[in-house]
């Protein structure tokens, strides 16, 4: 008799078990799927790069419909360089001439614009803060004074965040901020 009551109790406590273990896999799924999502963007991100390609206009986008280019945040890239194609029209038709300004620009604007498509947690905000930092870095290498700097990466800052949707999220990324190693060198993707 005690010999059934025990093996009824441990029947018991192994189904509560199981349950539990279950219960814990279940659990565990979606923080093993974000991590792995984390790593898979902040790779992504990291690899952002322009390309001569990029800033000599060969990989030039066509105008995009204007009805899909604030339709959403990531807007329309057709050339699929992480710049929406109205953003790098813009600083096409703005510096003509100026490869320089251009390369800068366009680093910049890859760079701000992964904090609306890319920033959705301390790693992966982290490693958008360094290509930000990179080029920044690279803005200021066209040593125009900081003045100038500030305005060129104001004039881009105005155009990524063309909508209310693209500031919210973009303030939203934000909430991730954590300190950071800094953009390694060499600062432009492009040198000229």
């Amino acid at each position: 008799m005690k010999l059934r009551a025990f093996a009824r109790w441990l029947g018991v406590l192994l189904v509560i078990l199981a349950a539990a273990f279950l219960i814990l896999v279940l659990f565990r799924i979606p923080v093993v799927m974000q991590k792995r999502a984390s790593a898979e963007a902040v790779e992504y991100i990291k690899a952002q790069r322009l390309t001569l390609a990029d800033v000599d206009g060969s990989n030039l986008p066509p105008k995009p419909d204007p009805a899909l280019v604030d339709a959403t945040v990531e807007g329309v890239d057709a050339n699929d360089n992480g710049i929406r194609d109205d953003l790098e029209l813009a600083i096409f038709a703005k510096y003509p001439n100026s490869p320089y300004t251009r390369a800068a620009e366009l680093q910049y604007a890859l760079a701000r614009s992964l904090y609306l498509t890319h920033a959705f947690d301390e790693k992966t905000w982290a490693a958008v803060a360094e290509q930000n930092e990179r080029a920044g870095r690279c803005l200021s290498a066209l040593r125009v004074g900081f003045a100038e700097t500030k305005r060129l990466s104001g004039e881009v800052e105005a155009l990524i965040l063309n909508t209310e949707l693209r500031k919210e999220i973009y303030e939203r990324a934000f909430a991730f901020t954590v300190t950071h190693s800094g953009g390694a060198a060499p600062y432009c993707d492009v040198e000229l």
